[in-house]
């Protein structure tokens, strides 16, 4: 006869204990690689919305031959509003346009607790979603490549219009045909962070902005390397255009930023890419060379 007063046995304090601590190290091994495939693929959208943005760009510049300007002074629209019918927000772009924006005084300025404008609206090509500021009205994470115009490099005139060799300028017309480093080796937008981080009210945003209205707001040059998070006068005073600084490109990823090139395909550039600090030198750097379009130095990007 069997003795039903036999207890079954359950698992000690020490085997718990052992259990808990191998569940741990699994969770400990597995969250980097969840966080990088996370990440992984919000570069991929970041890269995404940079192909449509130059997509944008070329339509643009096959309806009009040239691209769209850095921005437009009597109006201050920006090269990003221009691209709206380009980028599936023609309705957004008729709004402004009927909203009498591009006409005297021409943008208004952002309103970021508001955001009842349409130049405020958060549209997400211009977003990348590895962003982290939480200001959402009309901010972009995109500029337009103004060129590598420095203290010792300064802005030429290009038809009396200042002009730092990139591929927006004010009121500017770069065409194809002005790319004479060649289209795959030259940048036309490149990522920013949400935060203007040396740029503070009056003498800039505090936020870049595709709507915004100064060609500070959505365009960048070369006055820092990649991702460095102060001016710490790296190259000079900055450059100044149009009474402001521009700032340089930077992005949320680790070790560099997104550019998409004026041929239209998209490049992760190291934030290790060589620069050198014009203001005590006579020759620029790679990175320097990568955003002028006609300087003469071709960039070798690799494959």
């Amino acid at each position: 006869m069997l003795n039903r007063n036999v207890r079954k046995r359950g698992f000690t304090l020490i085997e718990l204990l052992v259990v808990i601590t191998i569940i741990a190290i699994l969770i400990a091994l597995l969250l980097p690689a969840v966080q990088q495939a996370r990440e992984a693929a919000r570069r991929t959208q970041c890269k995404n919305n940079l192909k449509q943005l130059a997509l944008g760009a070329h339509n643009y510049h096959d309806a009009y031959n040239q691209f769209p300007p850095g921005s437009i002074t009597s109006n201050n629209a920006s090269w990003s509003v221009m691209l709206l019918p380009y980028i599936d927000e023609r309705p957004l772009y008729l709004q402004i346009q009927t909203a009498g924006y591009f006409n005297n005084p021409g943008m208004p300025a952002i309103n970021y607790t508001n955001a009842a404008q349409p130049n405020e609206a958060s549209l997400e090509v211009f977003r990348c979603p590895s962003e982290t500021t939480t200001a959402t009205a009309g901010i972009t994470n995109y500029l337009g490549n103004w060129g590598a115009g420095s203290t010792a490099f300064p802005s030429i005139l290009t038809n009396g219009l200042q002009d730092g060799g990139g591929m927006f300028i004010q009121n500017g017309r770069i065409r194809i045909r002005d790319v004479k480093d060649g289209t795959t080796n030259t940048a036309l937008i490149g990522e920013c962070v949400g935060t203007n981080p040396i740029s503070t009210p009056p003498a800039g945003p505090t936020h870049y902005l595709w709507g915004g209205t100064t060609i500070q707001a959505h365009c960048g040059g070369s006055n820092k390397p990649i991702n460095t998070a102060t001016q710490n006068d790296v190259d000079g005073p900055p450059v100044n255009v149009d009474g402001g600084a521009l700032c340089t490109f930077a992005s949320n990823h680790e070790a560099g930023a997104q550019f998409a090139l004026v041929d239209g395909s998209v490049k992760f550039i190291n934030q290790a890419i060589n620069y050198v600090n014009t203001h005590q030198n006579s020759t620029q750097g790679t990175f320097q060379n990568f955003l002028d379009r006609r300087d003469g130095r071709v960039v070798d990007l690799g494959g």
